[in-house]
């Protein structure tokens, strides 16, 4: 309930906040974020239950131009993949993806060299997920679109280098086409937020080029 009375509040300033602009019109944007996280779900006690684990890990370099004050639009690359495993021998699986997204993002500067920022993209992607689980084994091939939204924060170290970090998929819809290799496509269609799907804190660095700054 604090999470998202926080995150409520921090996108409130966001769109109330009116100073002055400090990433001025013209300015190049260059950088990339990094996502980690890892999961561990314990078996409940029952017999045929067994300790899960689970690891994912994201990069996504990013290039754009401020087109106005605060206002970055660029095009972003995205690299994914997750793997999964139980306790017992046969149960594993990982999931590979790489695609690319057209973005925008806007900044409202908060004081002593703060921005909180709102990033929104659309984008598609090529996927690849193999698993195996007991005597059973498989793959699905495809592809996948989708819009995503997320808040963060920014701190400037100095006036052309940013350390942020954000909330991966705080909003977001995909479209999901995949074949297991029988010729029967699969077709999903999910949305959601954070709290239903979290999936770790985006750390990323960003370099703003000729009129970033006070």
């Amino acid at each position: 309930m604090k999470l998202k009375t926080l995150l409520f509040s921090a996108l409130t300033v966001f769109f109330a906040t009116n100073v002055n602009a400090q990433i001025k019109k013209g300015s190049i944007f260059l950088g990339g974020s990094i996502n980690f996280a890892s999961e561990k779900t314990d078996p409940p006690g029952a017999p045929g239950f067994q300790t899960q684990k689970q690891n994912t890990f994201g990069v996504s370099p990013a290039v754009g131009k401020a087109v106005k004050d605060n206002l970055i639009v660029g095009i972003e690359a995205n690299f994914f993949t997750r793997e999964y495993y139980g306790s017992g021998p046969d149960f594993s699986g990982n999931e590979k993806m790489a695609g690319g997204a057209f973005f925008a993002r806007k900044y409202a500067p908060l004081g002593k060299n703060f921005y909180l920022f709102g990033h929104g993209s659309l984008g598609a992607g090529w996927q690849k997920t193999s698993y195996r689980n007991g005597g059973t084994s498989g793959k699905n091939e495809g592809y996948n679109i989708g819009l995503n939204f997320y808040p963060g924060l920014a701190y400037s170290v100095t006036s052309r280098l940013q350390l942020e970090a954000a909330m991966p998929s705080f909003l977001y819809a995909s479209y999901t086409n995949l074949d297991p290799g029988n010729g029967i496509h699969k077709r999903t269609f999910s949305a959601g937020t954070a709290f239903s799907n979290f999936s770790g804190i985006n750390i990323g660095v960003r370099i703003l080029l000729n009129k970033a700054g006070n």
